[in-house]
């Protein structure tokens, strides 16, 4: 039994092989695959990895304070002339990892 990060780091390593060229590699919503193992795994790579993040009471840093999802929203610069796009922020994961977080809209519920 492997990791899911290794099991993933060498599906990638499989598909660059085959001659896949990619410059990203898009998660699916499960949580696991957002966290910091994996992203190391997917960046040592060179490649950038796109997922989505649960809001837990995990915090960011963010010039130099330990904010959470909401306060980051709060912060976030609003994105013109993309009406499902609300807001990006770069910080960095407690692990030291510079990520953006893009929020956007719920599609399956508008309001949130």
């Amino acid at each position: 039994m492997e990791s899911k990060p290794k099991v993933v780091s060498d599906m990638l390593d499989r598909a660059l092989e085959q001659g896949i060229i990619a410059d990203y590699v898009l998660m699916d919503t499960w949580f696991w695959f957002t966290k910091a193992p994996l992203i190391y795994e997917v960046i040592n790579k060179c490649l950038s990895l796109i997922g989505m993040v649960k809001k837990l009471r995990k915090c960011y840093v963010y010039n130099g304070e330990n904010l959470t999802l909401d306060q980051l929203y709060k912060m976030a610069k609003p994105q013109m002339n993309k009406k499902d796009i609300l807001g990006s922020i770069y910080v960095t994961l407690d692990s030291g990892i510079p990520v953006k977080i893009i929020f956007v809209r719920n599609s399956n519920k508008r309001s949130k």
